[in-house]
């Protein structure tokens, strides 16, 4: 993230995108309330690295950038690890109806993140007693 405003850190992803694709990937990452409460929206500038925003918050606009870009191959990093649990579960719900027909790599550490996968590779080293 950068200093400008949170529509622009949304724009790295796609420069054209029309206001309805900025909306979907606003609603898919629940970022929606998030620019609510900024003071100026949309056009908050947000300081270096994203400062206005919470971690939790600066991980939702790296997931509605990855709507936005609109990709067939998702790659997902330990997606809902800085939100609460309630957060978590409505991000699954909007993610998940996104994600569907798209191939997505996810690494989780969380066992109910892979609940829905079709595949799952467990990797890592023995546990030693």
């Amino acid at each position: 993230m950068f200093s400008g405003t949170l529509r622009e850190n949304l724009a790295l992803a796609n420069p054209g995108a029309d206001p309805a694709a900025l909306d979907t990937a606003m609603a898919v990452a629940g970022l929606g309330e998030v620019a609510r409460r900024l003071p100026d929206g949309l056009d908050t500038v947000l300081g270096e690295r994203g400062a206005t925003l919470s971690s939790g918050e600066r991980h939702r606009v790296a997931i509605a950038r990855a709507v936005l870009h609109g990709g067939d191959l998702v790659l997902l990093d330990e997606v809902g690890s800085h939100l609460d649990p309630d957060a978590r579960d409505r991000l699954a719900e909007t993610l998940g109806r996104w994600l569907a027909g798209r191939t997505v790599l996810l690494a989780a550490h969380h066992p109910d993140d892979v609940v829905a996968a079709d595949e799952v590779v467990v990797l890592g080293s023995a546990v030693r007693a």
